[in-house]
């Protein structure tokens, strides 16, 4: 069924013929540092773009020998360091809405308070909005998360969105500019860029470069929102 959705958003046949990547494994097995691939779990769609993006830039890592693998994450999983040097790296897939969900909240929260993290902000939809730094639009997370938990998210979403976002919109792209996308993607997990932590909106953050804290890693946040199930938007 994911397979039939993932072909269904690219509007491309050819993406059956790779079934069996979606359906034996949802890591790529790739020397190297684990990419993270985080979406909306809460609908169909966004879950379709992030296989795309998952077979199409798995593609693009072999073509151009690009050591790594790619990882789906589902609701149930949490993000640990998953590399020998303790760095986790992230594609954030952005879609209308996606900032509003519990797990996509909880997960960049896990990733602000590791020592050392790196988020590539990856548009999948043309009706995703970029947030206004500062701004307090996310009501709907105060249920789920403390007020302490609400600042940091606001402190990690402002560090992630200083930096520059790339496309991939499986929707609304054909083959060649799919291709095209995934190679801007790698050439940007190919550069060197700051940690989440070392960015000006965390330095306020305990444990973070340049804070007056006393130094020692954070305290692990114990939430876990529930998993919601795989239901198609309205």
């Amino acid at each position: 069924m994911l397979t039939q959705a993932v072909g269904w958003l690219v509007g491309n046949d050819a993406t059956l013929k790779h079934s069996s990547v979606v359906s034996e494994s949802r890591s790529m097995s790739v020397e190297g540092t684990t990419y993270l691939i985080l979406a909306d779990t809460t609908h169909m769609e966004p879950q379709a773009a992030a296989y795309s993006l998952y077979m199409v830039l798995g593609a693009k890592f072999l073509e151009l020998s690009f050591k790594g693998s790619l990882r789906v994450m589902r609701a149930e999983d949490r993000v640990d360091p998953l590399s020998d040097s303790g760095t986790t790296q992230a594609l954030l897939l952005l879609t209308a809405g996606c900032l509003e969900i519990p797990q996509m909240a909880s997960w960049l929260l896990q990733l602000g308070r590791l020592s050392s993290s790196f988020v590539l902000p990856v548009v999948a939809e043309d009706s995703f909005q970029f947030p206004a730094l500062g701004s307090s639009s996310l009501a709907t997370l105060s249920d789920e998360f403390d007020d302490s938990d609400m600042k940091l998210f606001t402190q990690i979403k402002e560090a992630v969105f200083q930096e520059i976002s790339v496309p991939f919109m499986p929707r609304s792209s054909n083959a060649r500019q799919l291709d095209l996308q995934a190679k801007i993607i790698v050439e940007r997990l190919s550069q060197t860029r700051e940690p989440i932590q070392a960015r000006p909106s965390m330095s306020a953050f305990p444990g973070a470069e340049g804070s007056e804290g006393d130094g020692r890693d954070p305290k692990p946040s114990t939430l876990n929102p529930k998993p919601s199930t795989l239901n198609p938007k309205p």
